[in-house]
């Protein structure tokens, strides 16, 4: 017979595919494996077919199963048995940005900077605000061309601390596209803190310059430090080129320093460049930009105005117990031991300025030719000076300059004085506050080349060069109004009263000394000048007005005695040396 044929079994069919994987995350630029299992386990083909279901511009994988990330976004793979059976399994992964650093950055855990590329990629992040960042090493940026993390368009809005740490190798070129330089260009809400920045920059940049950061808004910077050499263009400081306290809003700096070298062709500090917005106005002014325990021992120089050891140009802010030790030189206007120019107020106390000060050149501007002073070079009546000491030589140049009373600019009246020079304080402009100054020694000597001790037009003061006194102008321009039609008259004896002149002028003004034999007062006003209102000519004469001594004039012997220093506190902010009282 016939045998019987056996028959053929039917292939066993794939009735479940399930996906795996180590993770269901995956950072882009990443592979991910995932793996298939088939049921059942005696099914005849257990091999899959590989794809994207949704997603495919986050991730592509391959015929093994192997994922790689693209972009940032939700894949789903799917594996479709070929048996046939139209059975699929899927899984869905998340791809997710590739961690730029360590940690998650929190303040808890902050993201960390533990070379150049994680320095750099902090340029990933600038349109995102709020992260914390600490510094792990030193970071050496040698042999490249800087660009500056952060800009107008995005700011850098984190915190950064340094930790101790140092970024050394900080070199930029000039660039027009830029125009905040530093190791952050600009930063708006940020807080900085314990870093130090070696910089070796010598080509002219033109904006804001600095080491640690080109413009600061609204910032915190509390033990930071720059150190090297650096040649600005414009707003220009070691450390620091502009801080903007943005109307009011509260800008600190704390325990910051600062060595080496500076040039500008602007507002130049050892430290700061300038300060803005640093008060508001309720009732009174309040103060919210605050310097407190900072130094600069930097050699600054500058062709544009506003020039300090410590800060250029002081908006408005409180300084305290910082002191400067570079030498100053200034083309320009408004030159100081310590700061350049303050204006809108505040308080100045137990500061101190070592360097040599000197204004090399002159500008043409409404106020001067320069105002040069061993602690400051100008300042309105605003800012309360006390507890302060400067001890280098104040020089200034020798060509006359011309004032002219904005309030009556028609017609109004010109002061006519040589460039003011104090060991203390060039010039003091008293405007809706009285003068404040109290407890302050000068140690410099002062000289203005051929301003003589005979000439009234002569404002070389041992502590104070000039008080230009916009009230004691308005008073004497009444007095010279009468009788009336008589315009500045020789024969003409002007009634100024001391009791005139004290009103306007003095808030507190004592216990301040100087030593050496330079000239102890100050003439608030020396020459006036009044524009004709038909013709346009200039008449004027020597004012008659009284001088007054505004500083004791010490001896050697007597600057060694702690009796001769009435008022100084000896136990809380001053101490006797052999060479006389310092600062504590």
């Amino acid at each position: 017979p016939t045998p019987t044929p056996t028959p053929t079994p039917t292939p066993v069919r794939v009735s479940k595919i399930t996906l795996s994987a180590p993770s269901t995350t995956v950072d882009t630029g990443k592979t991910l494996l995932i793996s298939a299992s088939v049921s059942p386990d005696n099914a005849a083909n257990k091999s899959v077919v590989w794809a994207i279901s949704s997603g495919s511009t986050y991730a592509s994988i391959d015929a093994n199963g192997l994922l790689t990330a693209r972009k940032a976004g939700s894949v789903t793979v799917r594996a479709t048995a070929k048996d046939g059976s139209g059975v699929t399994g899927t899984l869905t992964i998340t791809v997710r940005e590739a961690a730029l650093w360590s940690g998650s950055g929190t303040k808890t855990d902050p993201y960390l900077i533990e070379n150049k590329t994680d320095l750099t990629n902090i340029a990933k992040v600038l349109n995102k605000s709020g992260y914390y960042f600490r510094q792990t090493a030193d970071i050496d940026l040698a042999g490249e061309v800087w660009t500056p993390l952060g800009s107008e368009s995005q700011p850098f809005r984190h915190h950064y601390d340094g930790a101790g740490h140092t970024v050394s190798g900080l070199t930029f070129a000039d660039d027009e596209n830029v125009y905040c330089y530093g190791l952050f260009g600009q930063a708006e809400g940020s807080a900085f803190a314990g870093l130090r920045v070696v910089v070796s920059s010598s080509e002219e940049l033109r904006g804001l310059v600095g080491a640690l950061l080109g413009r600061g808004s609204r910032v915190t910077v509390e033990n930071c430090s720059a150190d090297g050499t650096l040649v600005g263009g414009f707003t220009t400081g070691l450390l620091i080129g502009e801080v903007d306290a943005e109307e009011g809003k509260v800008c600190t700096l704390s325990g910051c320093s600062a060595s080496g070298s500076v040039s500008g062709a602007a507002a130049t500090g050892g430290l700061v460049g300038s300060v803005s917005g640093g008060w508001t106005w309720d009732d009174d002014y309040v103060y919210t930009v605050n310097f407190t325990d900072c130094t600069a021992a930097v050699e600054v120089t500058s062709r544009g105005n506003e020039v300090g050891g410590l800060i250029g140009s002081l908006d408005a802010g409180n300084v305290i117990r910082c002191r400067a030790t570079g030498n100053v030189t200034s083309y320009g206007r408004f030159c100081g031991g310590l700061i350049g120019y303050a204006d809108h107020g505040g308080e100045i106390a137990y500061c101190s300025a070592a360097g040599d000060v000197a204004c090399a050149g002159h500008s043409d501007t409404a106020y001067g030719l320069s105002q040069v002073g061993g602690l400051i070079g100008s300042m309105f009546s605003r800012t309360a000076v006390h507890d302060c000491f400067a001890s280098g030589a104040v020089s200034s140049v020798d060509y006359a300059s011309s004032c002219q009373d904005h309030e009556t600019y028609d017609g109004g009246m010109f002061v006519n004085y040589y460039n003011p020079a104090g060991a203390l304080i060039g010039c003091v402009r008293v405007m809706e506050k009285k003068l404040v100054l109290y407890n302050c020694l000068a140690t410099g000597t002062v000289t203005n080349p051929n301003a003589w001790e005979s000439d009234l037009i002569s404002c070389r003061g041992s502590l104070v060069g000039l008080i230009y006194d916009v009230y004691t102008v308005k008073k004497i321009d009444a007095e010279h109004k009468k009788p009336s039609g008589r315009y500045f008259d020789s024969n003409y004896e002007i009634d100024i009263t001391e009791e005139m002149l004290t009103e306007s002028m003095v808030g507190r003004l004592e216990n301040n000394y100087c030593l050496g034999e330079l000239r102890p007062t100050y003439t608030p006003i020396n020459y006036i000048v009044r524009k004709s209102r038909t013709d346009g000519s200039l008449r004027g004469q020597y004012s008659s007005l009284p001088v007054y001594t505004v500083t004791t004039n010490l001896t050697e012997p007597e600057l060694r005695a702690k009796a001769t220093f009435d008022g100084f506190d000896f136990v809380n902010v001053w101490r006797m040396t052999e060479s006389g009282p310092v600062l504590q």
